[in-house]
């Protein structure tokens, strides 16, 4: 039988009830997923204070976890927090799926690549219907997956530094373009910047790339060449617009002038440039290296944000982080004790501190700072 909802001020919430939608705050960013269990009520009431939310709907009948009642008995109404078993594996098995199909899509467009980019690499001639079918491809990828940065995590052990890399650059460049409202040609053009902004790295000694030792000074300026190395390679191809090769070439630059090949600062630096800036930390972060294991899109940001928050586009950064946040609602998280949860609340002040639920009680990650993410489940 279907439970009716009724509507309370959320200052009248109590332990027990049930959320009957999603809690969104003033910018469309879920707070809150609809069947959240309200456990403990004080924080979800300064959740609302905090975001201005004075109304919400609750399940009409409420079911009290504290008068002992089974959590199997309202498993349907909790979704997705509280699931019989059953259920609870065949979303595993549906998620590992979605998982293992994006994985293998991933890898064949990456081979896909290696095979149409050799051309450039070699300065074979190449046309606009040699080049832009992949693009569309790629982009039909994205359009299809509504949780791209959840699924960048399947692929922490990509050891590709050219192909893959730029996929996964395009990836988050792709988001960031949306989240920016760039145009669908803008969308095109921003992914090609991103599949070519390492093409240069072929002509980068393979013992220099893969070294687990800290770069010596004279190999750091190798390394760094390979911007010139990927302009070179497609400056010469009409089929590649004048915006495409300078994102590829000034990627590395950085607000404040520390960045090269140009030491170019602020608005200098064209916009594609500048996004493509922060997409290619956070994905290079998120994976694994030769010389480090692969950070947890959390440790990613704290980085990004503790060494380059001067270098980067602050408005695009803080972009990145307001809309990223609601992108793991909902995400399955292992914590630094070894406990397994699922985030349910991302803190618009600090979204690498979450509340997580674990075992039926929420814990806060701004407040009980002995807790961490350690990885994703």
């Amino acid at each position: 039988m279907k439970k009716s909802w009724e509507k309370i001020f959320s200052t009248k919430l109590e332990k027990g009830m049930v959320l009957a939608e999603d809690i969104l705050n003033e910018e469309g960013i879920r707070l809150l997923v609809k069947g959240t269990v309200i456990k403990e009520p004080h924080r979800i009431k300064s959740i609302m204070k905090m975001n201005r939310i004075t109304m919400v709907r609750v399940e009409g009948q409420q079911k009290s976890i504290e008068k002992g009642e089974a959590l199997e008995e309202v498993a349907s109404d909790l979704k997705p927090f509280v699931t019989e078993k059953s259920e609870a594996q065949k979303e595993v098995q549906k998620d590992r799926k979605w998982r293992r199909d994006f994985t293998d899509q991933f890898h064949e467009k990456c081979e896909q690549l290696k095979t149409d980019f050799e051309k450039i690499v070699t300065g074979q001639a190449i046309e606009s219907k040699d080049l832009y079918p992949r693009i569309q491809d790629t982009l039909e990828i994205f359009q299809k997956e509504n949780n791209i940065f959840q699924l960048m995590q399947s692929l922490k052990e990509v050891n590709d530094l050219t192909y893959a890399h730029g996929q996964n650059v395009a990836m988050t460049a792709y988001s960031l373009g949306k989240w920016l409202d760039l145009s669908s040609n803008e969308l095109e053009e921003l992914i090609l910047a991103s599949l070519l902004i390492d093409i240069g790295k072929a002509k980068v000694p393979k013992e220099t790339l893969y070294k687990t030792e800290p770069l010596t000074d004279d190999e750091k300026v190798e390394v760094r060449r390979h911007v010139l190395h990927s302009y070179d390679m497609i400056k010469n191809y009409s089929c590649i617009g004048k915006a495409v090769k300078e994102a590829v070439l000034y990627h590395h630059e950085r607000m404040d002038g520390s960045g090269y090949p140009m030491g170019l600062r602020g608005e200098e630096i064209p916009l594609y440039a500048r996004i493509l800036a922060i997409a290619d930390l956070y994905a290079a972060l998120t994976v694994k290296r030769p010389y480090r294991e692969a950070k947890t899109p959390f440790e990613a940001i704290e980085i990004i944000k503790q060494d380059y928050i001067d270098k980067l586009d602050g408005a695009i950064w803080y972009t990145f982080l307001r809309k990223m946040g609601d992108n793991f609602i909902g995400q399955r998280v292992i914590l630094n004790n070894g406990d397994e949860g699922k985030i349910v609340f991302m803190p618009s002040q600090d979204i690498t501190r979450p509340i997580v639920e674990v075992h039926g009680k929420l814990i806060d990650l701004s407040r009980d700072t002995g807790y961490r993410i350690k990885d994703f489940a």
